[in-house]
């Protein structure tokens, strides 16, 4: 899966902002595999309600009002890498289209469909979490964030005007 980074002043405010745009399908969270990758959350949203809130040292993930995970943060290992915008694409024949890095310009008409999207994250404290969108949410180069002496760019949702 192909994956865009997403600057890390504006992780949460991007995830809010993709809630707003798209109610979630699924959210998943596991330990990362150093760490024995054992699932601690594993819940289909269809009829549910996401949420989060930031507090002090991370952010309380909610579905239907009920705190179901705290997603700890840290300043000192909280890095772009952490936070990326995945699309999950199939070629023409139904086959998965298998990318390592994101494309230049994602909405290339040469590039197989779009038929997911995910928000991927690695916690400070080595958890491994993915919220899953049916579907597209369009994104574009984060200018205003974008660190040209790290020479990574950062993406945001495009926003209809």
């Amino acid at each position: 899966m192909e994956q865009y980074e997403i600057a890390p002043k504006i992780f949460l405010e991007t995830v809010k902002c993709a809630l707003s745009l798209r109610k979630p399908e699924y959210i998943f969270i596991r330990q990362v595999g150093s760490a024995g990758g054992k699932t601690i959350v594993s819940i289909e949203l269809r009829n549910k309600n996401l949420s989060l809130q930031k507090t002090r040292g991370g952010i309380k993930i909610i579905v239907n009002k009920k705190e179901i995970f705290f997603w700890r943060t840290s300043r000192s290992l909280l890095s772009g890498k952490q936070w990326s915008i995945a699309y999950e694409r199939w070629d023409e024949n139904n086959r998965l289209h298998h990318a390592v890095t994101g494309y230049e310009n994602p909405d290339d008409n040469a590039l197989p469909r779009i038929v997911k999207t995910f928000l991927r994250a690695v916690s400070s404290d080595r958890h491994y979490g993915e919220i899953r969108f049916n579907g597209k949410i369009s994104i574009i180069v984060d200018e205003k964030n974008t660190n040209r002496n790290e020479n990574v760019a950062y993406w945001k949702w495009k926003l209809k005007k």
